[in-house]
């Protein structure tokens, strides 16, 4: 009896199997995972993996078509997603037929709880909010977890799902839509948060996710946070230390972590251009603030706005400068020492120059080469490359957040951090006495 419940468990999760025997192989082919970085492709290849898998079911199915399953008094929302769907497919319908047989094309379901039986392939949309105690019956939870995808309005429910072990993969924020008359700031909202959804699972490609929301948003400020909604407990603590009126962007997101990395960085930088910015700043929401950093950043821009034609890309914080960079020239502007140099690796606090942006809009999202594409990597290996920095960095990395890509805390930083502050240090050094 037993071997035959464990021979139903196995079939049922034929995918999670398969996972662990490519952990297997991952420690075959790659070697004893001792090293920060054959650690951090380690858990890069698994996680692509299982969300390869999660997000294969999506595209298949929204490639027959797509149906929105809702009640009489969430018709409103239905038609108000199909409007945003037929921007780029004629394939989908608006349907109240809760109980018929269900085919194999995706659905969207508004509130998925009020249905006895489910298609094999679909989509939540919550619309209310939940509370623990209505959440905690199996049923209610098996609905959930049994969905290719959740997207909610509110981050105390995203907070709820992760309690009971709903992989944050499958959650997506999406906020509330009242009606049309909820104003035009909020239409534009929704309109930029479904569409990034539909990013992240392959249903559209950039180009079309940029044409269809680059009206939804503006960058109000040269100096933008990159953060993701549905991490609202790191967003929050990224708030208590903003005491420098920093706009958050909502990032990207994409099946492959590093890949909606470097969308995120692509949207921003696209959107720079558009708006004519000689310049943009962007941090990551894990970044530590010293105590001197308003004085010696208005040191920095005013010496970079001097010297707009002479850099590409002004680097504040870097953890892994090998030995062989090169430093190509060093000024000393007001007491602080600029220091160019042939690469960069970070992305945790960048200026980045006019002259970058089309570099940075040439990255191919499509190239899934980890060890070379991820956005730093592609930024900071360009050929003839005007990197600035300077000793000591302006700002720091906050040891006790775990990286939102890779999956282990900062603190794995730590020791490739001082040795590319003591590289640095020395090449200055030898730099200076020449």
């Amino acid at each position: 009896m037993n071997i035959i419940r464990h021979l139903k468990f196995f079939s049922k999760y034929k995918n999670l199997i398969n996972s662990f025997r490519y952990v297997y192989y991952l420690m075959i082919t790659d070697g004893i995972i001792n090293g920060f970085k054959t650690k951090a492709f380690t858990y890069y290849k698994l996680f692509s993996y299982l969300s390869i898998i999660e997000n294969k079911k999506i595209v298949t199915a929204s490639r027959k078509g797509f149906v929105i399953l809702a009640s009489d008094k969430d018709l409103y929302i239905a038609d108000y997603i199909k409007l945003h769907i037929e921007k780029f497919s004629d394939n989908v319908v608006v349907s109240k037929e809760i109980n018929k047989k269900f085919d194999d094309r995706l659905y969207f379901i508004l509130c998925p709880i009020k249905l006895t039986k489910l298609p094999e392939n679909f989509i939540s949309l919550q619309t209310k909010s939940i509370t623990s105690r209505n959440f905690s019956t199996r049923n209610y939870i098996k609905k959930f977890k049994k969905s290719l995808a959740i997207l909610d309005e509110t981050n105390e429910n995203i907070e709820i799902y992760n309690k009971h072990k709903i992989s944050s993969n499958k959650l997506y924020f999406l906020p509330y839509y009242a009606n049309e008359k909820c104003g035009n700031n909020l239409q534009k909202k929704y309109s930029f948060y479904f569409y990034r959804f539909l990013l992240a699972n392959d249903i559209i490609n950039f180009d079309v996710f940029f044409t269809l929301t680059h009206n939804c948003f503006f960058l109000n400020k040269n100096f933008q946070c990159l953060s993701l909604k549905e991490y609202s407990k790191r967003q929050k603590e990224f708030l208590l230390s903003n005491k420098y009126n920093i706009e958050i962007f909502n990032g990207l997101r994409y099946k492959i972590r590093w890949i909606g990395c470097g969308l995120s960085y692509k949207t921003i930088i696209k959107k720079a251009l558009e708006q004519n910015l000689d310049y943009i700043i962007i941090c990551e929401d894990d970044i530590e603030f010293y105590e001197d950093f308003p004085q010696r950043l208005s040191v920095i821009l005013e010496y970079l706005e001097k010297n707009l034609n002479n850099w590409d890309v002004f680097s504040g914080f870097m953890a892994d400068v090998k030995s062989d960079v090169t430093i190509e020239k060093i000024e000393t502007f007001k007491s602080e020492d600029f220091i160019q140099i042939d690469r960069i690796i970070s992305t945790v606090f960048n200026i980045y120059n006019k002259s970058i942006y089309s570099h940075i809009l040439a990255w191919d999202q499509n190239n899934f080469d980890v060890e070379n594409n991820t956005i730093d990597n592609y930024i900071g290996k360009k050929r003839d490359l005007r990197a600035i920095t300077t000793i000591p960095f302006p700002v720091g990395h906050k040891d006790n957040q775990f990286s939102t890509i890779w999956g282990f805390k900062n603190c794995e930083y730590k020791q490739m951090l001082q040795n590319t502050i003591n590289i640095l240090k020395k090449k200055k050094d030898e730099f200076k006495r020449k």
